[in-house]
């Protein structure tokens, strides 16, 4: 269960957490989460309850999180980056396609700037879930397909630039086919994480 904190609001963050907490005691969620927070609130409801997972905005155009990121990897938490491709709000699509470091790392990989950039979240650290969104089956396809592009480093640093940071951690084995098992190791550990509630899902 997702627990998205907007304003300061007047609720405690100690009694949401109690509540899902209770919640996850009586059997009617699995796993608690949080979203929109920064490391400060992380760290206190870690003092509260097990945190599973963070959703915040992150993306390869916009890492203020880098460090919230680091430490979702350090503490074995999942990070879920919503606005992947950046925020359509802000022009994140168009601004990716404009970007001088994305374009020829795109081009060099016969990938679209959007595909650049899910692969190098995917590549930034093994504890991030992807949920780009979709409106066709051919899109959804151009997502999944960014998997398979094997980023030995960030798309700035192919270029020698210093903007994007590699992934920390293991080597990231090279190839569509280890991306692929990687992708659906991570899709059933997430699927297995969605709250118990819904019978129907399935998972790999």
């Amino acid at each position: 269960m997702n627990l998205r904190l907007v304003g300061t609001g007047d609720a405690a963050l100690e009694d949401q957490l109690g509540e899902l907490e209770d919640l996850r005691r009586e059997g009617k969620l699995d796993l608690i989460a949080v979203s929109n927070v920064d490391q400060a609130v992380v760290e206190r409801a870690l003092e509260l309850v097990d945190i599973a997972e963070i959703q915040n905005a992150y993306s390869v155009i916009d890492h203020r999180d880098d460090e919230l990121v680091d430490f979702a990897h350090a503490h074995r938490i999942a990070f879920v980056p919503f606005g992947p491709l950046g925020s359509a709000y802000r022009r994140g699509p168009a601004r990716l396609a404009a970007d001088a470091e994305i374009g020829p790392v795109a081009s060099k990989h016969g990938a679209t700037p959007a595909q650049i950039a899910l692969a190098w979240l995917l590549a930034r650290s093994d504890r991030i879930l992807l949920i780009p969104g979709t409106s066709s089956l051919s899109h959804l396809e151009e997502n999944m397909a960014a998997a398979g592009i094997a980023l030995a480093v960030a798309p700035g640093g192919e270029h020698g630039g210093s903007r994007h940071r590699p992934r920390r951690g293991r080597p990231r084995c090279a190839g569509p086919r280890a991306s692929r098992r990687r992708l659906i190791k991570r899709g059933a550990w997430w699927c297995r994480s969605i709250v118990r509630l819904i019978p129907a899902a399935t998972c790999p």
